[in-house]
């Protein structure tokens, strides 16, 4: 509780607003890239497994 505590009182600071304001098509098109390839390589995976 306490770390999650700290996460949530930090990036409510005004400064870590703003830069998310500022970057944060950025940062979701990283993520969705990141969970994206995730997501491929999952599916690769069990094509590769449905074929042996």
């Amino acid at each position: 509780m306490l770390v999650y505590g700290t996460y949530a009182v930090l990036f409510s600071t005004g400064v870590a607003v703003r830069a998310y304001q500022r970057f944060f098509r950025a940062i979701e098109g990283a993520f969705g890239a990141v969970f994206g390839a995730v997501g491929a390589h999952l599916l690769a995976d069990g094509v590769r497994e449905l074929r042996a």
